[in-house]
Formats: structure tokens, C-alpha cells, sequence
């Protein structure tokens, strides 16, 4: 025993030695709940979406936040975006091989201009001490345009495998067949760099994994569009994983049927729509349809650094086990906008890694098993504004294991009965929603669910709805307007407008989401993938004139007529008379000019104006008396229109360029002295055959139909 001066006993050494290291060990425990701020990155810019990840340590408790606000360089005002997502360092669990992240923030923002550059402000606050303000600069990435670079035409009619060779930043080569169809059995950009492949066609007529239509392994800064595919397995990049690729607006289509027997992971399905691994990579406007997974990254042993992946706007028509498979996405992965109909499972993340995965105004019809596979202890799942309409469970996630740190907010979704496993797999009792084991950290709220033909009944985590969800709505079907609930999923069903009608429940019933919902019309932003009004997104492959760029640029166009107080007068040249090229195409383009204008014209002074009665009507000259066109009137509903052949109500939903062409086309068709223009405006809408009928039964159908399919092959791509 140690004695002091005094006399009295000291512990024995070794104690002593033990309560001094006690002292020492819980001053960094006790530290721990405080942040130190480390290295701030933006990794893989895509052609809209910049991620921010912020690396930390320290915040145990989980209570420090990061603000965000953005602003175009150049601007002034800033806007915000959803704060930085928290994400503790953790691993994944039973898989192959154990993936690892670390303790950060990390998160997304959205829908940027391509080829920009963007200042970020981030704001770290950690009431237990370290907070911090940064600011960092990140540019997107230019729209790929096959318009530069060095050119390779192809010829017509059928080919082996095509192989490529590189292009460089800058100077992409550019293969595409400028007349007539070029059919290949394959295309092979395994490792290729800067190559742009465009309009092609591939018919691979081969079984099994053998027949790969594009294979892209080792791809960088290439692009697929405008492309046909016919195979087993559409477009596949496999280890090491493409990185920085564009995949848009290609029409791709396997073998696998809508069948009982071919759904789930173990029907009798096969085949891989749009299936890759690796950074920086986007998939949009393609139209899939036939697959065992219409578009997935890959999983286990073949996943490599699936960062910042953007799958948004395609039209899913037939996933025979997932419609979007976005597994082992690592960090800011961003699905978004996607058309989803006869699936078995809509969005699968099996498991997130860590997050955030991002599923945003994903529309989902005809499921048959769950919308949500959040399985394998998925962590940092971020699932916003989404519609779902199923036999079974609506807000559905069947998972055993439960998943951790995810984000649900303004979702709709409405299950009904079920009586069959389909494909083994049973979609549900037909409650209104079921999540049947979540993790702590997650957060439900602001969603709408309802059933049809059951009672409503719903649950997540073993709680009612009403207490896991304390602003949540109750909901029916006639939410919609004409939707059949898919009470007999098979055979396959068409794909549905999941649009609210006014009035409906989830009308106002949101919670605002910065960058997400900003545009909502009314007193809050409203529940599921669409607002009220909301013209319907481009789902699959768009026209050729539009992209990325383009869109804002239609924007801009818009917002300067619409500042400068004036309505926009649209003016073509005199009636087309013949088929003349420069004035079929200045009618063409009227149409798909016009219309946007007026359309991103604020709806409020259009209805205070004409609505009213303040003569502010807005002429549309599509290039001839029989089919000019005068607003008069405005509404919530819509516009009234007049045409020289007669007055007709407009809805919102119906103005964009090519919807408007057919509706001005079907009105001025009467027309006998306007055939001509008549059939212009059927090739804006898209509707070539209807043109093609209408020039031939005008005299001299043969020589006016040459010179007019050369004006339309040029501006539609008619083939």
C-alpha cells in the first residue's frame, strides 16, 4: 500500500494504473460524439446529377447535418438542395466479397444543366461540437452528341460483329448508317474509349448467354443511342465495369414472356435488358421490354465501384423477376423517373451499400410480387415520390432482414387481392402497405396507401400505419381517373396514366423535399410521382432534337418570353401550298417551338389574362389559315383552343409539341387544301404511316411524297 506525506493510504499501484487508464480511455470516448471534418469530394459528375461526399469522424450519435445550397456559375441567387445524408461506416453483410464504406455525408443534386459548372455550399453543424462551412466547385458532364467528332458511315444491310476503334476527348468516332438500316449480330466496345455508336441495329439470333447484343467491359466515355437491339442480354458491361457511358434512347427487347411460370428468381425467365457495373455510368429514354431484369447493376463478385449511376426516364414495359435492379450501388446512385408496368419486383436494392441510393418519381403498374426489395440488411435506401398500383401489399418491402437508415417520403402506392404465388413468391395479403422488418435509424412519413376490393389494413414495422406515419393519407383508386386495377395481372396489361385527378387526397397532402418538388402548383407538393396537372414525362426513346441540353434550353427560351410580359407569337411563312422542304420544316417546327413556350408560360397570368377577360389571347400561326390557332380561354382544366375548323378545350397535360401536332393535324385533316401541311403535322406527331396515307391519296402522290419523306426523314428520323 502507498502511503502520502500525511498518512493516508493511496490505492496499490496496479489500481491506480487501472483507474488512470479508465480516465484517459473515456476522454476520447466521451469526444467521439463531436465531428472532424475531412476531405470534401464530388466524384463522377453525370450529364444532370453532381454527388457531394464529405468524409468524417467522430458523430457517434448520429446528429451532426450538412446543408446544401447550389448555384449556376454565373447566377446569383442560390437555391437549396436536400441536406448531405448521414452515413456511418459500416459493412455489408453475407455477401461476396464483405464491401466496407466509411463514416460520412454524402448525397445528390439534381437535375442540373450539362456542361456546367456549379458552386456548392455546404454547412456541417454538430451541436457537440465541430462544426464547419466549406465551399466547392463541381461541373456535369456534357449530352454525348454524335454531331462532333470524326464520322464513320456505315453501310446498309446486314454485318458480322462490329469492333470499333477508339476516338479521343473531343473527337469521338461516330458510327451510324446515314441511309437506309444496318443490322449487325453484335457490337463490341469492350475497352474501347471515346466512341459514339448511333441508330444501329443489332439482331443477335443466338441462345442463351450467348446472344449479347452491345458488350461494354472496359468502356470508357462511350455512348449507345438511338439503337435497336434484339437479344438475350441487350447492353452488358461486366468486370472491370464501363465508366462515364451514356445509354439513352435506345429500343431494346429479349425473350422472356408474361407468363406465371416466368416470374421471380426462380421462373423461368432469363436475360439482362441493360445490365452493368461501374462509375459514372447513365441510363436513359430506352424503351425495355422481354428480360429476366430489364436494367440492373451487377451484384457480389461482379460489382466494381457502382458510384454515382443515374438511371432515369426509361420505360420498363416487362421485367420477369426485377424491373430495376440497383443492387450494391455504393454511394449516390440515382434512379429517377422511370416507367415501370408487368414486373415482379419494381426497384430492388439487394443490399445499398451504405448509400444513399436514391429511387425518385418512379411510376410502378401491374407488380406482382413487391415494389421495394430492400433485402440483405440494405442500408441508405432514400425512396421519394413514387407510385405504385398491385395486386397484394401497395407499400410493400417483404424483407426478413431488416434494412437500416432508409428515407420514405410522399409515396402513393394501393394493393388489392391476391390469390396466387406468382413464381413461387407470394405478392401479399392486399393490405394497404406492409414493411415487414426495418432498422432504427429509418424514417416513414407523408406516404398515401390504400386498397381495392380489401380492407384497409397497414402496417410497417409492426406498427399501425397511423403511428409509424403521422402525416400520412389514406387513399383509394379514385385517386386516378379511369385506372382498372390489375386484379388479373397476366396476361400482360398496358402501361397507365397514375397522374391525380383534382381534388384527390394526395392533392396539397406532401411535404416539401428542396431539389426535388420544387415545382409543386398548389399549397404543398402533392404525393406520388406526378403533381396535378403535370404534363407526363418522356418515358424511352425521345426525339431526335431533344436531350438533356435542349431542355433547358426550351426552358430558357420560355422564361425570357414569359419575363418580358409578352405572350409568344409563333409566325411561319404563308400557307404551304406543295411540298416544298423549307416550308414543311417551317411548319414542323412551329409546332415543336410553339408549344413549349406556352406551355412553361406561367399558367397564373394566362388565367388572369385570358381567363379574364384582358385580351391576352396567343396565336400560334402552324403555317395557314385551316390550322392557325387563338387561346381563348384558360383554366385550371386547361385551354380552349380555336381553330379555323372549330373550338376545342385543351388540357395541360396535352401541350407539348408532338401531342399538339396531332391534335392540330386531326382538325385541319378536313381540310382538303392544306393535305399537304396536314400530313407535316401528322410527321410531328409522330404518326409517319397517317402522313405517308394522307400525301398518298393527294394527286401526284409519288413525286410530292420523295421530296416531302426527305424533309421528314431529316427532321424525325422517319425511316
Amino acid at each position: 500500500m502507498i502511503m502520502c506525506l500525511s498518512g493516508k493510504r493511496f490505492l496499490p499501484a496496479r489500481a491506480l494504473l487501472v483507474v488512470l487508464l479508465l480516465v484517459l480511455f473515456s476522454i476520447p470516448l466521451e469526444a467521439e460524439n463531436s465531428t472532424m471534418p475531412g476531405e470534401i469530394t464530388c466524384p463522377y459528375p453525370t450529364v444532370t446529377n453532381l454527388a457531394v461526399e464529405w468524409e468524417i469522424t467522430g458523430d457517434d450519435n448520429l446528429n451532426s447535418a450538412v446543408s446544401v445550397r447550389y448555384r449556376r456559375r454565373g447566377e446569383e441567387s442560390w437555391k437549396n438542395a436536400m441536406p448531405l445524408r448521414r452515413v456511418p461506416a459500416g459493412s455489408s453483410r453475407g455477401t461476396t466479397p464483405i464491401f466496407n464504406w466509411k463514416n460520412k455525408h454524402s448525397g445528390s443534386i439534381f437535375d442540373l444543366r450539362p456542361d456546367s459548372i456549379y458552386e456548392i455550399e455546404l454547412k456541417l453543424v454538430d451541436p457537440d461540437g465541430g462544426s464547419a462551412e466549406k465551399t466547392v466547385h463541381a461541373r456535369t458532364r456534357p449530352v454525348p452528341r454524335p454531331g462532333a467528332g470524326e464520322v464513320v458511315n456505315v453501310s446498309p444491310g446486314s454485318h458480322g460483329v462490329l469492333t470499333p476503334r477508339d476516338g479521343s476527348p473531343g473527337r469521338p468516332v461516330i458510327y451510324r448508317c446515314p441511309q437506309g438500316e444496318a443490322v449487325f449480330e453484335s457490337i463490341n466496345l469492350r475497352n474501347r474509349k471515346w466512341v459514339y455508336i448511333d441508330g444501329l441495329t443489332v439482331r443477335n439470333t443466338a441462345s442463351g448467354r450467348s446472344s449479347k447484343g452491345v458488350t461494354m467491359g472496359g468502356a470508357e466515355n462511350c455512348a449507345v443511342r438511338y439503337c435497336t437491339i434484339n437479344a438475350v442480354f441487350g447492353v452488358v458491361a461486366y468486370k472491370p465495369g464501363a465508366r462515364n457511358c451514356y445509354i439513352s434512347d435506345n429500343v431494346i427487347t429479349g425473350t422472356t414472356e408474361w407468363r406465371s411460370e416466368t416470374m421471380g428468381a426462380h421462373g423461368k425467365n432469363i436475360g439482362e435488358g441493360i445490365e452493368i457495373t461501374g462509375p459514372g455510368n447513365v441510363v436513359c429514354f430506352n424503351r425495355v421490354k422481354g428480360f429476366r431484369d430489364a436494367i440492373s447493376t451487377m451484384e457480389d463478385t461482379g460489382t466494381v465501384d457502382q458510384h454515382c449511376i443515374d438511371i432515369y426516364n426509361n420505360d420498363v414495359y416487362l421485367g420477369a423477376d426485377d424491373g430495376i435492379e440497383a443492387d450494391f450501388c455504393m454511394s449516390n446512385c440515382r434512379i429517377m423517373r422511370n416507367r415501370l408496368t408487368n414486373c415482379f419486383v419494381g426497384l430492388s436494392s439487394q443490399p445499398g451499400l451504405g448509400g444513399p441510393t436514391y429511387f425518385i418519381r418512379n411510376s410502378m403498374y401491374n407488380l406482382t410480387y413487391a415494389p421495394y426489395k430492400l433485402h440483405r440488411h440494405s442500408r441508405g435506401d432514400v425512396i421519394l415520390h413514387n407510385t405504385v398500383v398491385k395486386v397484394g401489399d401497395g407499400m410493400a418491402c417483404f424483407a426478413g432482414e431488416p434494412f437500416d437508415f432508409a428515407f420514405f417520403r410522399n409515396n402513393l402506392a394501393i394493393g388489392g387481392p391476391s390469390t396466387v404465388n406468382w413464381g413461387d413468391y407470394g405478392a401479399g395479403r392486399g393490405m394497404a402497405a406492409y414493411i415487414a422488418s426495418h432498422g432504427p435509424h429509418c424514417s416513414f412519413d407523408y406516404d398515401a396507401v390504400g386498397t381495392y376490393q380489401t380492407a384497409f389494413n397497414a402496417r410497417i414495422g409492426g406498427r399501425s400505419f397511423t403511428a409509424a406515419e403521422p402525416h400520412g393519407v389514406r387513399v383509394d383508386m379514385n385517386v386516378f381517373k379511369g385506372v382498372p386495377f390489375p386484379i388479373q395481372p397476366v396476361p400482360e396489361l398496358g402501361a397507365q396514366d397514375l397522374r391525380p385527378v383534382p381534388g384527390a387526397r394526395v392533392v396539397d397532402a406532401g411535404v416539401r423535399i428542396p431539389n426535388v418538388n420544387d415545382g409543386f402548383t398548389g399549397m404543398a407538393p402533392d404525393i406520388g410521382a406526378y403533381e396535378l396537372g403535370q404534363e407526363l414525362p418522356i418515358y424511352g426513346p425521345r426525339p431526335r432534337d431533344i436531350d438533356e441540353e435542349t431542355t433547358f434550353l426550351q426552358q430558357d427560351r420560355a422564361a425570357s418570353t414569359s419575363a418580358s410580359g409578352q405572350s409568344p407569337r409563333i409566325l411561319t411563312p404563308t400557307t404551304v401550298s406543295g411540298p416544298d422542304e423549307t416550308a414543311v420544316a417551317a411548319a414542323c417546327k412551329a409546332v415543336e417551338d410553339a408549344v413549349p413556350a406556352i406551355t412553361a408560360l406561367s399558367r397564373s397570368r394566362i388565367i388572369g389574362g385570358v381567363g379574364a377577360g384582358r385580351n391576352e389571347s396567343v396565336y400560334i400561326d402552324l403555317g395557314g389559315s385551316a390550322v392557325r390557332v387563338k387561346i381563348t380561354g384558360a383554366a385550371e382544366q386547361g385551354l380552349m383552343v380555336e381553330f379555323a375548323a372549330g373550338s376545342m378545350p385543351v388540357p395541360w397535360n396535352s401541350l407539348s409539341g408532338r401531342r399538339f401536332a396531332g391534335i392540330a393535324a386531326k382538325y385541319a385533316e378536313d381540310n382538303a387544301d392544306n393535305r399537304i401541311q396536314t400530313a407535316a403535322l401528322y410527321a410531328a406527331a409522330g404518326d409517319i404511316e397517317k402522313s405517308s396515307e394522307i400525301i398518298g391519296a393527294t394527286e401526284g402522290a409519288s413525286e410530292q411524297w420523295r421530296t416531302l419523306a426527305e424533309s421528314l426523314k431529316i427532321l424525325y428520323q422517319a425511316r
